[in-house]
């Protein structure tokens, strides 16, 4: 084959690949808009943290642009369903029951819970069976609620906040003596609460970690997250958002 025709072949081939990327829509990512570690938002109105880093990677992998929503946690799967957007990200634990309404991508990270109370008033020493008879907090749409079945709490009084800003300022205020929480989103309070805050016990798995929610009825895109996302746990780009986000707050 004459060289130009070599030149023709490649310019051709490369023209064609990037008329497909580009007449691929942009993927739509509903986002926790506040989960400290994961999804935050920067005082010029920018996402930022590990998810964000994790999705921006992923799309461009797969020659996706994305469109991040940022919505209250309780609406992420909703978003998924209703097909408002094509996958949903923000510290999301996989569960079986999850895995009825949505696809989830392969675990990225574990899910490890936390409780937290106030320092002044927190029990010393702290169990699980502390718990029994008191108020506690979570997110709403959260199955961390279910680890009080698990740990056969009594008569515990649940009371779920939309966000967790709501969440912190509940136990602040002593509406909650206790709180159910992510293990990181518990660290960022503690080491942002002015020494107020107090982590209890020791951390606890929950759900089957950390995953990409990713609507039913795209089983294409579900292979093309999980092969991307494959690629970004081995590579440079997670090592340096996990330092940034996830590494840096100390473990008790």
């Amino acid at each position: 084959m004459k060289l130009s025709h070599i030149i023709v072949s490649v310019s051709l081939f490369c023209f064609i690949s990037l008329s497909y990327a580009a007449d691929k829509p942009p993927l739509t990512i509903s986002v926790d808009q506040f989960s400290p570690g994961f999804s935050m938002v920067s005082d010029n109105k920018q996402l930022y943290g590990f998810d964000i880093d994790m999705m921006n990677y992923i799309c461009d992998n797969i020659n996706r642009t994305c469109r991040f929503n940022p919505v209250i946690f309780s609406k992420l799967l909703d978003s998924v369903i209703k097909g408002d957007s094509d996958v949903a990200v923000g510290s999301i634990a996989i569960s079986s029951e999850r895995l009825n309404l949505v696809n989830f991508s392969s675990p990225y990270l574990s899910s490890q819970g936390r409780v937290i109370g106030l320092k002044k008033s927190a029990s010393n020493p702290f169990v699980f069976k502390s718990l029994d008879n008191q108020k506690i907090g979570i997110i709403k749409g959260a199955i961390i609620k279910d680890m009080l079945q698990i740990w056969a709490i009594n008569n515990p009084t649940v009371i779920e906040y939309s966000t967790v800003p709501e969440l912190i300022e509940a136990l602040n205020n002593g509406d909650v003596r206790y709180i159910l929480a992510p293990n990181l989103v518990a660290l960022f309070w503690l080491n942002q609460g002015n020494d107020q805050f107090v982590a209890l016990g020791t951390p606890f798995d929950y759900g089957f970690g950390l995953g990409i929610a990713v609507t039913k009825n795209n089983p294409q895109l579900l292979a093309e997250i999980n092969q991307a996302l494959a690629a970004y746990l081995f590579s440079p780009q997670f090592k340096q958002s996990y330092n940034i986000y996830i590494y840096r707050w100390p473990t008790t």
